[in-house]
């Protein structure tokens, strides 16, 4: 169990853009990407999501939420997994 405020499967409060290696609670496989595949496309990411589905990666919600942000830019998507 994580609190509300947290991420699905983060057992820590560490942002995206800190450095962490807390292990997630939870990890998972995207089996397709869909709208993700355009959000991580605006960030340069297209290819990497591509792999990880291709290859059903197991992984984790800081792994998603890295090919949907790029440091200093804003706006970069959030994820919300229920």
């Amino acid at each position: 169990d994580a609190p509300n405020h947290q991420p699905l499967g983060s057992g820590c409060a560490h942002g995206i853009d800190e450095a962490c290696s807390c292990q997630p609670s939870a990890r998972f496989t995207i089996l397709s990407q869909g709208v993700w595949q355009d959000f991580a496309e605006q960030h340069g990411n297209g290819k990497q999501l591509e792999s990880m589905v291709a290859e059903q990666q197991s992984i984790c919600w800081r792994d998603v939420l890295m090919l949907m942000f790029t440091p200093g830019q804003p706006e970069g998507k959030k994820l919300i997994l229920r």
